[in-house]
């Protein structure tokens, strides 16, 4: 019986390790869309703060998708509709968390501890990271 139990805990800190990785590479694509995205519409004469909303958005879209199909896969093909509105509404409010929390993190390092801008944003980043995948495996996506 222990064993049948040992052999379960192994598996599943297996496959939220795959997530994990899958979440992380997830996350550079989401990067990278954004920041072409952002760049594309700086191109096209967009005014930045407008530009810096549709690419996060575009971002968060790649996000949704790939982190539904592939990192956090849905136990179910085809969800009902009001369930894949709440499943976006979560998504959604889960990202708004983040950002603010990410934001003001940032805030704390560079204003309190007056570290540079960019090493506070690397540090808020690892942070967020691991609370951003908790929320999604635990809540968004309830594995």
């Amino acid at each position: 019986m222990v064993e049948r139990e040992q052999a379960q805990a192994q598996a599943a800190l297996k496959k939220t390790t795959l997530q994990f990785v899958l979440f992380g590479l997830v996350g550079v694509l989401n990067t990278a869309v954004d920041l072409f995205v952002y760049w594309a519409l700086l191109q096209l004469s967009v005014y930045y703060i407008a530009a810096n909303v549709l690419s996060y958005a575009a971002g968060m879209l790649n996000s949704y998708v790939w982190n539904k199909y592939l990192t956090f896969r849905s136990k179910e093909k085809k969800e009902s509709g009001k369930r894949e509105r709440g499943t976006l509404l979560r998504f959604l409010l889960w990202n708004s968390v983040t950002l603010l929390l990410s934001t003001g993190l940032i805030a704390l390092l560079i204003e309190l501890a007056h570290w540079s801008e960019l090493w506070s944003k690397l540090v808020a980043t690892v942070v967020i990271l691991v609370i951003q995948f908790t929320g999604m495996k635990k809540w968004v996506f309830r594995q």
